[in-house]
């Protein structure tokens, strides 16, 4: 595509931060699992439950992003990203108030649709207003800005754990300032506007690299998710920390991910997708078997910071992969399928190591799932070698 329109700066905040606040939100809760177990003793299978807390609006975007990426290419971009940055905010701050871990749940589940709409929109629009090396920078700014964000909301989530666990659900608040103006200062690309039934009978072709990204984006966070999920238990059993080291640890994460988003743009001048996917996988598995090890603090910030590096290289170097893989006329339903396997990793991931944890121990399990990202980042071997240089265009 030539002749891009100039992107204003509030677009810009809008962009950057309403996908990185969606995702990073519910971080502000990961402190506080402690604190929902106590208040929720009494229920059965507390344990699970809790974790569907932080892992059920995962399932309701695994169900909903196809469905958000076909609205957002056959209604529009602004129109998803509005409604869904209102529904994420109203229902992800309901938990301030919610007495019941029933109610909790089922407004977790309206924030899993919101989050499929806010990703879902905003990846597509960063594809259509940037290209080449500048949507590359702007990638890794918004990785960069996740990673911000986990460190603010997970540090407050630790705090505000310890005074009331309800305080926590307060972070979604920021999307709602957000609604407005997307609103206001978000304008649908003329791309869109113009080609309406051409994006109608436009159909996605699932390729071997479009269905490889899909996979890894999958199995990455599948084995990352025993991390944010666990490492509060962990912590407390093996070092005796409360809620606010738990927010610590997860926050220097969250820091390292800032800043390896801040260079991503250089780092892709130098290298491949693929070879900054290979370098990704083997570093998880690594930051998995250091966490599985750990005995101190000082392996367990290793490993974050490790983990925390290639956290922000998959969000930085996935989306804009895809990117350069697809037309502008199926980049909604891309990036749908997208946040479907980032979140399907996640949710499938609670689901089974949360009980296997319970019998093998947490160890055990992080020793698995390192194998299984060693294995995930050297399957990207098998593709066809990619030039080195910046993507190809649209």
């Amino acid at each position: 595509m030539q002749g891009l329109p100039k992107v204003n700066v509030i677009t810009k905040i809008i962009l950057l931060f309403g996908a990185s606040l969606a995702l990073m939100c519910g971080a502000a809760l990961t402190p506080s699992t402690t604190r929902m177990m106590e208040a929720f003793e009494t229920v059965p299978n507390a344990a699970l439950w809790i974790s569907l807390i932080l892992t059920l609006p995962a399932l309701f975007v695994v169900l909903s992003g196809p469905v958000s990426g076909f609205l957002t290419d056959r209604f529009g971009r602004k129109k998803v990203l509005v409604s869904a940055l209102f529904l994420c905010g109203l229902s992800g701050s309901a938990g301030f108030l919610l007495p019941s871990l029933w109610m909790i749940l089922v407004s977790r589940a309206l924030v899993g649709l919101g989050i499929a709409g806010v990703t879902t929109a905003t990846n597509a629009l960063i594809s259509d207003l940037f290209e080449g090396p500048s949507r590359e920078r702007f990638m890794g700014f918004q990785s960069a800005i996740t990673g911000f964000n986990g460190v603010v909301f997970l540090i407050l989530g630790g705090i505000l754990s310890d005074i009331n666990w309800h305080l926590a659900f307060l972070a979604y608040l920021p999307l709602l300032v957000l609604f407005p103006l997307a609103w206001i200062f978000i304008r649908e690309p003329l791309s869109i506007k113009q080609h309406g039934d051409e994006i109608i009978e436009a159909k996605l072709q699932l390729d071997r690299k479009k269905v490889f990204i899909f996979a890894v984006t999958f199995l990455s966070q599948f084995a990352f998710v025993t991390v944010p999920i666990f490492i509060g238990y962990y912590l407390i059993g093996l070092l005796g920390a409360n809620s606010t080291m738990v927010g610590i640890v997860g926050a220097i994460s969250n820091a390292a991910a800032f800043l390896i988003g801040l260079i991503y743009g250089r780092i892709r001048q130098r290298m491949s997708f693929q070879n900054i996917f290979l370098i990704s996988g083997l570093l998880m598995g690594l930051g998995l078997l250091a966490m599985g090890l750990a005995k101190s603090w000082f392996l367990i910030i290793l490993a974050e910071v490790i983990l925390g590096v290639c956290v922000g290289l998959n969000l930085s170097n996935l989306p804009t992969w895809l990117a350069s893989e697809v037309s502008p006329f199926v980049r909604g339903r891309a990036n749908g399928i997208y946040v479907s396997m980032l979140y399907f990793g996640q949710f499938a991931g609670s689901i089974l190591f949360t009980p296997l944890s319970q019998i093998t121990g947490y160890p055990t399990v992080y020793f698995i799932v390192s194998g299984l990202s060693v294995l995930t980042g050297l399957g990207v071997m098998f593709l066809p070698r990619e030039a080195r240089m910046p993507d190809r265009t649209d």
